[in-house]
């Protein structure tokens, strides 16, 4: 396929200005960093040299002997770290509203916790402003005690049935 001369300039162009900008973002990005310096080993002037075992010895044998370590000396180098991505983050997270049957079952159920001597199980389930108490409480006494505890948290147009038993029931 064949360009036209009046294509290839254009084309040229746009290829340039993609290559621009490509450039401009790495070099921007990398401005706030500084580069770590590079820093040669130097060998240690304490540390002995190498011995050299058999100078006449043929130089395609190998060695069996493990050389003698050579300790390098490093200069330190302070590199500044960019800026974290989470550190710009705008983001808000909020939780879903409670609807109005989670508000009262949370009131009632801390307000069951809060009756004294109660010993069993009881469950609340609330939907359209019903609250329901099913479960099983030790004696008739702690059942209504419970009952007119939820009755005193919720207003006057929740209905609260109260289907708690007692496990001395006949």
């Amino acid at each position: 396929m064949k360009l036209k001369p009046r294509y290839l300039v254009p084309l040229f162009a746009v290829t340039a200005a993609f290559a621009v900008k490509g450039f401009a973002d790495e070099a921007l990005y990398n401005a706030d960093a500084t580069p770590p310096a590079v820093t040669e080993p130097q060998p240690d002037a304490t540390a002995p040299a190498p011995a050299a075992e058999n100078a006449t010895a043929d130089p395609n044998a190998v060695s069996n002997t493990e050389p003698a370590p050579v300790q390098m000396r490093t200069t330190p180098v302070a590199v500044e770290a960019a800026p974290a991505i989470e550190d710009r983050s705008t983001t808000t997270v909020t939780a879903q509203r409670r609807t109005t049957d989670e508000l009262i079952t949370e009131d009632v159920m801390k307000a069951i916790q809060a009756v004294p001597n109660a010993s069993g199980n009881v469950g609340v389930e609330t939907y359209q402003r019903v609250v329901t108490l099913t479960g099983r409480l030790s004696t008739q006494g702690q059942v209504d005690r419970v009952g007119r505890a939820a009755m005193k948290v919720v207003d006057r147009d929740v209905e609260v049935r109260n289907l708690v038993r007692s496990k001395l029931e006949i």
